[in-house]
């Protein structure tokens, strides 16, 4: 079996997720600097040099610029973290060669939420994670006897695993963003947990969760699925179950051996 090559120019978390704890996990190379010609090299969120080795993977994460560039480089081949991401780059370069690999979440250790009431709403991520007013929306939670808490700041996998450990219910809410290069990583993040997640039914959420996760098409809706949910054990037990199976798709272990069997 070939040697694996990390590259990455960016390290922002989906990088740094992607490239580098995958290079750990693996035991691969990082940026290497030479001795990488013969190695399946994985260009993660970073365009390729122009004289790229032969067994070079372009993964695209969540980095639309690159499909540009993929057009006029037919012979690249391209790794994708979602269905709809592989549909739409199929569709978009005219190939039927791209291949999924998904996105994998931070429960290396399949750590499981409490047994304790259900208090803390919450997401963390980027501004656009919850496309709201969030002081409105932590009022109205306030009022329903609920926390609301969002994280902007984590600068690795610690500490994002410290924040799930303290959240009993995940929002997501993105309807104005384009869906094409999203993957469902925050369910899985979330779901290895045992935490259920109400969301906007992004493609990406219904193509590969189906619905264990509770869809919300609307503001109200979310509030109302929130409040039921917090108040309603049985349900929440059995969409926590139904979530926690599923992410076993994406722990780190599964995904990590679709690299190792690339060509």
């Amino acid at each position: 079996m070939r040697n694996i090559s990390f590259f990455t120019g960016m390290m922002d978390a989906s990088a740094v997720c992607r490239g580098l704890q995958m290079a750990e996990y693996l035991g691969a190379k990082f940026n290497p600097e030479e001795g990488y010609e013969n190695d399946i090299c994985i260009y993660v969120k970073k365009r390729p040099p122009d004289q790229f080795p032969k067994h070079s993977y372009y993964d695209l994460v969540d980095h639309p610029r690159a499909g540009t560039w993929l057009l006029s480089h037919p012979e690249m081949s391209v790794i994708a973290t979602s269905v709809i991401q592989k549909e739409y780059l199929s569709r978009v370069l005219g190939r039927k060669d791209i291949i999924l690999i998904p996105h994998h979440h931070c429960n290396y250790e399949r750590i499981t939420r409490e047994n304790r009431p259900m208090k803390n709403v919450g997401v963390i991520g980027n501004m656009k994670s919850v496309q709201l007013d969030e002081g409105e929306l932590g009022d109205i939670f306030v009022r329903l006897g609920l926390n609301y808490i969002h994280s902007y700041k984590y600068t690795c996998r610690e500490d994002i695993i410290d924040f799930y450990k303290k959240l009993d219910i995940q929002i997501v809410w993105r309807p104005n963003n384009k869906h094409n290069y999203h993957n469902p990583l925050k369910l899985a993040n979330a779901g290895s947990f045992g935490i259920p997640t109400v969301a906007y039914p992004e493609p990406n959420f219904v193509t590969e969760w189906d619905y264990d996760f509770i869809p919300a098409n609307s503001v109200d809706v979310l509030v109302k699925k929130v409040k039921f949910l917090s108040e309603n054990k049985q349900l929440y037990n059995e969409i926590s179950f139904k979530a926690k199976v599923k992410a076993e798709k994406y722990h780190i272990d599964n995904v990590s051996k679709l690299y190792l069997e690339l060509e």
